[in-house]
């Protein structure tokens, strides 16, 4: 008997309440994809950036709600990122590559003093600690790269290899600073 009462009242319901329940709440915060294309040609007409792009990169992609006149590289390189792409310049050649494949190119090597680039740029650091020992670091920290980014230690010199965006590399260092500082402490006070 229940089985014929909710039957009914699904019946009766009107068929619209159903065609929105389907849409996504939030369906008016993604856009319509955009031609890859035009994302390059905006940021190059407005630079001196020449991009090649590899062929397994789809040809649109979901950029959200923006001016297209606004369009500068850095934000290039977000809509990039969320669409798990990347690029990066070789022989002054921007290629837009899968992020999978990102670490597979010469990747700028940022030292102390860099901060020509842009949070969104994959880049590789070598940090080096005077106190605490860098395989230690490594299980605390990797959690916080991406998948493809890469953190290791360098136990001959002390030191932590990072491969990742721009603005992660400076976190994870400022925490190996950090965690470096504290250890040095720590070996003062306890007399080491």
């Amino acid at each position: 008997m229940k089985y014929f009462v909710l039957l009914a009242i699904a019946l009766a319901v009107p068929a619209g309440v159903y065609a929105d329940a389907d849409r996504p709440a939030d369906a008016e915060l993604y856009a319509a994809p955009v031609a890859l294309s035009q994302l390059l040609e905006r940021v190059e007409a407005t630079t001196d950036r020449t991009f090649l792009v590899a062929p397994q990169v789809p040809k649109h992609l979901y950029a959200g709600h923006f001016d297209i006149e606004q369009l500068d590289y850095p934000l290039l390189l977000s809509i990039l990122r969320n669409n798990d792409l990347a690029a990066v310049t070789v022989q002054g050649v921007t290629n837009v590559v899968r992020e999978a494949t990102v670490r597979q190119y010469a990747l700028p090597i940022v030292g102390d003093d860099d901060a020509d680039f842009a949070d969104d740029e994959w880049v590789t650091r070598l940090v080096y600690l005077q106190h605490m020992r860098a395989p230690a670091s490594v299980p605390v920290l990797r959690p916080m790269l991406p998948v493809v980014g890469h953190l290791a230690a360098v136990s001959d010199l002390n030191a932590v290899l990072i491969v990742d965006r721009y603005a992660n590399v400076r976190r994870v260092e400022e925490l190996l600073k950090d965690l470096d500082s504290k250890a040095g402490e720590r070996q003062v006070a306890h007399g080491d």
